[in-house]
């Protein structure tokens, strides 16, 4: 993992210099409310819509992988918020993958990449795919030979960077697409806005146990319903998967994985790291148990001896966080 980074950081020339998100009226503005907060850009990746084309272009070809069977977007179903409906999505090869495919929503505001945080940029992220050999098993340096034999990709490679397609121009106009993802219209956020009848009674108390009693917001907080914290939930006693300690190599992070979002839960499941959890009532019961008492398990999973109704009211303040909207797109 770390000689991969290494070399994805030489290719796309990865810059550690950001800035707040203030762009020139003829670069795209991302639509969001008042309670996100400005996304900020690298310095050398600002948004533009020739650039956003771009990139979904490139996310939805086949092209990217070595036998042209399977695209960013062959796990990344848009009415699914950009997520896969198994646990393990399928490579090009027929292998299932080896975490669950996450959905793809609101990542400009992430620190880090992965379940496991291996990836520091989302630029970084987008290629490793295309290298992974169960996933798509190709080279970004062949890649770009193959699509610089296409018209329509390099007259757009021309008028956005100015530029043949190269490592540099796949990246950042991946990552470019990604990070207009932006899911924030749900009945939730239109209650945070104001609307107060935008929340229904039930919805109202389970958002007060979200909160108070159940304490879900120890790691699920903020605009995005994640610290993007690595965390074990006791989903297992024991884990095939070593999580973040495959980045670290402590053993205090054998396990433990990028704390999730809980938008769009009706459009992404099955949950967990593994996709062993089929339904959202299996999710609310397991945290109700309290887990497995993993090693490393969090202090915050513990039993919360909710109530049937109070298992009921939290389940349909967590089904508000749906943004209809966004998997329509």
């Amino acid at each position: 993992m770390k000689k991969l980074v290494y070399i994805l950081l030489i290719w796309t020339g990865v810059s550690s210099c950001r800035k707040d998100f203030d762009l020139p009226s003829y670069q795209y503005r991302l639509d969001t409310p008042a309670h996100f907060p400005e996304m900020e850009l690298p310095e050398d990746n600002p948004i533009t819509p020739a650039k956003i084309k771009l990139g979904k272009l490139l996310f939805e070809d086949v092209r990217l992988s070595k036998n042209e069977s399977v695209s960013c977007a062959s796990c990344h179903f848009s009415q699914n918020a950009f997520s896969d409906t198994v646990a393990f999505s399928v490579g090009l090869y027929g292998q299932n993958t080896l975490r669950n495919s996450p959905p793809l929503f609101n990542l400009g505001y992430h620190p880090y990449y992965f379940k496991d945080g291996g990836a520091p940029t989302l630029e970084i992220q987008v290629i490793a795919p295309i290298h992974n050999e169960i996933e798509m098993d190709m080279n970004i340096l062949e890649v770009c030979d193959i699509l610089n034999t296409d018209g329509d990709y390099t007259r757009l490679s021309q008028e956005v960077f100015n530029t043949e397609v190269t490592p540099f121009v796949v990246s950042r106009s991946i990552a470019t697409y990604l990070r207009t993802l932006v899911s924030a219209n749900s009945r939730y956020d239109r209650f945070i806005e104001g609307d107060e009848s935008a929340l229904t009674s039930i919805e109202k108390e389970g958002l007060s146990i979200f909160e108070g009693k159940a304490n879900c917001v120890a790691c699920h907080s903020g605009f995005d319903f994640t610290n993007y914290s690595f965390q074990n939930n006791g989903i297992h006693l024991s884990y095939g998967d070593l999580g973040r300690r495959l980045i670290t190599g402590l053993p205090e992070d054998d396990a433990k994985f990028k704390v999730a979002s809980l938008r769009n839960l009706s459009f992404t499941g099955p949950y967990m790291f593994d996709g062993s959890l089929v339904s959202l009532e299996e999710v609310i019961e397991h945290y109700n148990s309290g887990g497995m008492n993993h090693t490393n398990q969090s202090d915050d999973v513990y039993p919360l001896n909710l109530t049937e109704n109070e298992k009921q009211a939290l389940l349909a303040f967590l089904l508000s966080l749906n943004d209809d909207n966004f998997v329509s797109k």
